[in-house]
């Protein structure tokens, strides 16, 4: 029910945010991916 909500009303819900991991339900569009400096070679 929380997930249809958010989608409906256009927020993001996360769930579970634990050091870097994270879920996302929804809002993914307005996340950016970028690769963090100790990950480059």
């Amino acid at each position: 029910m929380g997930y249809e909500i958010a989608r409906k009303v256009g927020i993001t819900m996360l769930g579970r945010a634990v050091n870097k991991h994270y879920l996302l339900f929804t809002g993914k569009h307005r996340f950016v991916k970028t690769a963090m400096p100790t990950m480059l070679a």
